[in-house]
């Protein structure tokens, strides 16, 4: 009898508290250095001075984006 394959969760829970930990896969490692390169290119890179309202809006779809791969790929609420 063959026994499933363990999921692998980019992101655990953590212990305490709310939220996720630090990934635990290279997968998720990818996932959060795309994103901290993506927000220094977007803020480096955007006259935030011209358009402040556009700016906060790219840099909220960026959370938000990296926030819905987070809860995607992490591990689900009681499970260990």
């Amino acid at each position: 009898m063959s026994s499933l394959p363990k999921t692998r969760y980019w992101f655990p829970r953590k212990p305490g508290g709310w939220g996720f930990g630090p990934p635990q896969t290279w997968e998720g490692w990818i996932v959060l250095l795309t994103f901290v390169a993506g927000v220094i290119t977007y803020v480096t890179t955007f006259n935030y001075n011209a358009q402040p309202l556009l700016f906060a809006a790219g840099l909220v779809l960026l959370c938000l984006g990296f926030n819905a791969i987070v809860w995607w790929t992490g591990e689900p609420k009681g499970h260990k």
